[in-house]
């Protein structure tokens, strides 16, 4: 969580920062519950891809697929601490790329790469 917010690369959060996080944290709390329709602390794939749109990711079935294998268990269900260390990682994920986008494509040096990749 806080290398996702960590703009200045610190280790630590400014109050800020901070408050960034903690929005953060309450609008995924409310989507989960909000799809989570049967109380059970767990989203179904289903719900999961319902409920990251909604937390305004857009991803595709492939993005979903790997998302799925990754954070969920093996009957497909996502946990609420999962979800949110899925949605920290992509928001991480989405910035990073935007910060190196040129018309859709993200280019990299390895040392970027490895910068980005290991601090989210």
């Amino acid at each position: 969580m806080v290398a996702m917010h960590n703009g200045d690369l610190s280790g630590k959060l400014g109050f800020e920062e901070f408050k960034v996080l903690w929005q953060d944290l309450r609008k995924w709390k409310a989507v989960f519950n909000e799809f989570d329709k049967d109380n059970s602390g767990l989203l179904s794939s289903y719900e999961m891809r319902n409920a990251f749109h909604a937390s305004g990711f857009r991803l595709s079935n492939r993005a979903l697929s790997a998302i799925i294998l990754r954070f969920c268990t093996k009957k497909g269900e996502i946990e609420f601490d999962d979800f949110v260390l899925c949605a920290i990682r992509l928001k991480t994920m989405i910035a990073s790329f935007k910060g190196h986008d040129n018309k859709g494509v993200a280019s990299y040096d390895i040392d970027n790469f490895i910068q980005t990749t290991m601090y989210s």
